[in-house]
């Protein structure tokens, strides 16, 4: 089966059969069916037989391929992108992005299966996956990191482990060398500082370095407190969370 250019081997598969909600029954080798409803039928009971799929309209010289129709592949594909949107509960677009590769729709379903937070699975194969994906010249299919190391790396950026900053970092180096992130942000230090005295004692100094801010920020300008957060997580080597910053920043300003 073919999404997006790339082909999808049914017989080994799991994955698409699964989503389908389909089980083995009895196939006939089909001709081929007029209207988008019997391309459907025809698609599920080649699906339910593991029949292997070429590319639309291509020959066929193995035993167990059959050759298909244009309406077929998209008779085929639809149901698989519905389904995949119904049972994980992400949005079309991405159900469509991440079908476009076997590999990618791999890591999907099996860090999914481990964290169980499909929505994030899905922003960071979509966002910082693809990002690094195209600036290393990469297809998905070289993917190399193992689906253990992005669902753990979800579950600590949701736990407040590390924040979105560090997460990004951290997940270049699952991108390049498949690190265990545990051991990476233990290893580097790089773990978001919990300790409130700490970070209010940092930005209370950061508060009386700025004075010009602070008083922008008094007059109304209110959009100066960007810069007093950028300061804070600068000195705090980006291991604060920003929310919490911002949050004791205003305490302090508007308590002067």
């Amino acid at each position: 089966m073919r999404i997006g250019g790339k082909e999808f081997d049914l017989k080994k598969n799991t994955y698409i059969m699964g989503i389908l909600n389909v089980t083995p029954d009895s196939f006939s080798d089909g001709g081929r069916y007029d209207g988008l409803d019997r391309a459907i039928e025809h698609a599920k009971q080649m699906i339910q037989e593991g029949v292997d799929i070429i590319d639309v309209g291509g020959e066929s010289t193995r035993p167990g391929h059959v050759q298909i129709t244009e309406e077929e592949e998209i008779a085929r594909v639809v149901p698989v992108i519905r389904k995949l949107k119904k049972e994980f509960d992400i949005p079309d677009y991405d159900a469509q992005i991440i079908t476009n590769s076997k590999h990618m729709a791999d890591l999907f379903e099996a860090a999914t299966a481990i964290c169980k937070k499909p929505k994030k699975v899905s922003n960071w194969l979509m966002g910082e996956t693809l990002r690094l994906l195209k600036e290393n010249n990469m297809d998905p299919e070289d993917l190399s990191f193992a689906p253990e190391n992005l669902a753990k790396l979800v579950d600590l950026a949701d736990a407040g482990t590390v924040n979105s900053s560090v997460a990004k970092e951290v997940f270049e180096q699952i991108f390049k060398e498949n690190v265990d992130p545990e051991v990476y942000i233990e290893e580097h230090g790089l773990k978001t500082v919990n300790d409130e005295g700490a970070l209010k004692a940092t930005i209370e100094q950061i508060v009386s370095e700025n004075p010009q801010s602070v008083a922008d920020y008094k007059g109304g300008k209110k959009k100066a407190i960007g810069f007093l957060v950028g300061q804070t997580m600068k000195a705090m080597k980006g291991k604060a969370d920003p929310a919490s910053v911002n949050k004791i920043l205003k305490e302090i300003l508007d308590q002067e």
